[in-house]
Formats: structure tokens, C-alpha cells, sequence
């Protein structure tokens, strides 16, 4: 799992760096999507031992790939987030940005709108440091 975030992670990074198309309607938007969903429903079944696996029992282990599951589906939601989300989902995309330490974007003919870029580079190192945490915690219990 943390490999495939890791990888992710620099393949965002990289597509930022080339500015890419990351639109709601982009193909870049699709792959990332595809492949964070991936994640989220791995983390999903190794958490709670579905298809006859043994589970996470550990809370600490448990909390951190919940909040990783969290993280995934606010990832989902930032890039769907299209310019009439604005006006029905405000307060949520607020909250959600905040919480990554990101502030809006205001700009004087839209209004607020989110640094998507810098957002999704602030979720995916989130996730990555609680997939290292994960992965540091699981080799001291070996």
C-alpha cells in the first residue's frame, strides 16, 4: 500500500511540476482517481481482515489507516470538485482545505476557490507519513 501511495505521490508531484491538465474532466484526473480508490479499498481490507485476512487489531495501527481511508475520500472529492461546488459545498471545501493547512484561493471574478495543486500535495504527504508510521509500527511488532 505505501508503495503505491509513494508512487502516487511522485507521479502528482510530477504531473504539477509539467503542468498538466488535473481538471475534473481530465485523463490525469481519471488515472489518480482510479488508482487512490485502489488504495483506499486495499487499506479497507487489510484493516478490517475481509476475503479471510487476519484484520489490523492494533487501535494505533487502525486509527492512522482510517484516517488514511478519510484522506483518500477527501482526495476523491477534491478532484471532483467542479466551479458550481462552490456555492452548494462551501463550507465543506473550507473545511476540507483547512485541515491540510491550505487556504482558499480568492480571486475577484470567482471568488474563493481551492489551490487543488498544493492540496493534493499536502493530502498525499499526509498519507504517506501515516503509511510510513503504519509501516515503522508493523516492523518493530516482527
Amino acid at each position: 500500500m505505501i508503495e503505491s501511495s509513494e508512487f502516487m505521490e511522485s507521479e502528482l508531484l510530477g504531473v504539477l511540476r509539467d503542468k498538466v491538465d488535473i481538471s475534473p474532466s481530465s485523463r490525469f484526473r481519471e488515472y489518480f482517481h482510479h488508482h487512490i480508490e485502489g488504495i483506499l479499498h486495499v487499506s479497507v481490507v487489510q484493516r478490517t481482515g475481509q476475503f479471510g485476512g487476519a484484520g489490523i487489531k492494533s487501535d494505533d495501527l487502525t486509527n492512522l489507516l482510517e484516517q488514511n481511508e478519510r484522506t483518500a475520500v477527501e482526495i476523491l472529492a477534491v478532484l471532483d470538485t467542479r466551479p458550481a461546488d462552490y456555492a452548494r459545498f462551501g463550507k465543506q471545501i473550507k473545511d476540507v482545505s483547512e485541515k491540510y493547512g491550505v487556504p482558499l484561493l480568492e480571486s475577484p471574478s470567482a471568488g474563493f476557490r481551492l489551490d487543488t495543486p498544493t492540496l493534493l500535495k499536502a493530502m498525499m504527504a499526509r498519507m504517506n507519513g501515516n503509511y510510513a508510521r503504519v509501516k515503522k509500527q508493523m516492523a518493530v511488532r516482527k
